[in-house]
């Protein structure tokens, strides 16, 4: 586990799964990463959103933190955002039996960290889900 102020999160998605990303996804996942962070990024088709989201989900992860994702629709979570999830894992150097717990859209961390997706265009889908004690929470939307 790294502090998610002590690294930078495009040099670790490098290291971790060999993914090196232009200079437009670096700058948004170290945006991200910075504590108590609110970072909107304006789309387009093609971008790389997905892949850099994917490996930002992980990258979380494993600086100690939980990640809750959504988009409107299941597709765009499981066949899109979670779909380049699994792609990074398989790319990891870290073995896929010590990333714990995996399933379509969610993964579980052995040491308790979590990521999720869901489909929704309703927050109350949300309600009560909160940061751990010392640890923080991010919104992939």
């Amino acid at each position: 586990m790294v502090s998610a102020a002590a690294f930078d999160p495009a040099a670790l998605a490098q290291f971790v799964f060999g993914h090196d990303h232009w200079s437009m996804p670096r700058d948004i996942m170290r945006a991200v990463m910075r504590p108590h962070a609110r970072v909107a990024v304006k789309g387009c088709h093609a971008s790389g959103k997905s892949f850099g989201a994917a490996d930002l989900i992980l990258v979380a992860l494993l600086a100690g933190g939980d990640v809750i994702t959504t988009a409107p629709t299941d597709d765009q979570v499981r066949g899109q955002l979670w779909r380049e999830a699994h792609r990074a894992l398989k790319d990891s150097r870290i073995p896929l039996r010590e990333w714990g717990d995996i399933n379509q859209t969610e993964i579980r961390l052995p040491t308790g960290e979590r990521a999720f997706g869901r489909a929704t265009n309703q927050g109350v889908r949300f309600q009560g889900e909160h940061a751990r004690p010392g640890k923080f929470l991010q919104w992939v939307a």
